[in-house]
């Protein structure tokens, strides 16, 4: 899409990105192209580039929020989805006993990256790229395979997660049986019991993710 030709000038990149963005395809050039030739035209009839610029914006505006919902509603959903989750998570951390207590690197380590790998095994790398795009990017052609391939990977990791957290916390659990002795239990056993459990709390939340995403792709695609 460009200007006529010997105009230098261009509306702002970002809002002709939200047009990309929210249009549908079906009716995306034609009405790029219009804004495109009323900027052009404002330009040459009033000489005025601000003038122009603050139309082209109060239209993309008004125009991205009359298709916003209809064209993203699903990818608008399943975003606030994820921020409600990290919000309450977040909320219920701090007012517990504080967030340092469930950050553990090693903990997220032993769950997430495995996870992943088993994904990977059981589907292809192809497949998880494509369970990010699909889950984010609505208004695209896909091949059915290809949406069943990335069900199949967030299936898959979901799964894998919570059975990596609840094996690694067995290995931490025998390891405590082991090495705590009498004396020191009253000391010991509390912090390195919440240790151990963080990989099920890492688990359960990486399975909540991939199957919101998992159910979204199906709900669009298949």
């Amino acid at each position: 899409m460009s200007l006529k030709e010997g105009n230098t000038h261009s509306p702002h990149k970002l809002a002709y990105s939200i047009l990309l963005f929210v249009l549908p395809a079906a009716i995306r050039e034609q009405v790029i192209g219009d804004l495109f030739e009323e900027f052009d035209e404002l330009i040459q009839t009033d000489r005025s580039l601000w003038a122009a610029h603050q139309w082209f914006w109060q239209q993309s505006i008004s125009t991205a929020l009359l298709y916003l919902w209809n064209e993203k509603g699903g990818l608008m959903a399943f975003i606030v989805s994820i921020l409600i989750f990290g919000a309450v998570t977040l909320m219920a951390m701090l007012v517990s006993s504080g967030l340092k207590y469930y950050l553990d690197w090693p903990s997220l380590f032993l769950v997430i990256p495995p996870a992943i790998a088993f994904g990977i095994a059981a589907s292809s790398f192809t497949a998880y790229k494509n369970s990010l795009a699909f889950a984010f990017v609505d208004q695209i052609e896909i091949d059915e395979k290809e949406a069943k391939s990335a069900c199949q990977f967030l299936q898959v990791t979901g799964t894998s997660a919570i059975y990596m957290g609840f094996f690694t916390s067995m290995i931490g659990w025998i390891s405590m049986a082991t090495n705590i002795t009498g004396d020191d239990f009253s000391q010991t056993f509390g912090p390195a019991f919440a240790v151990s459990v963080l990989t099920i709390m890492y688990g359960m939340g990486l399975k909540i993710l991939c199957y919101t995403a998992e159910n979204k792709i199906r709900f669009r695609y298949l």
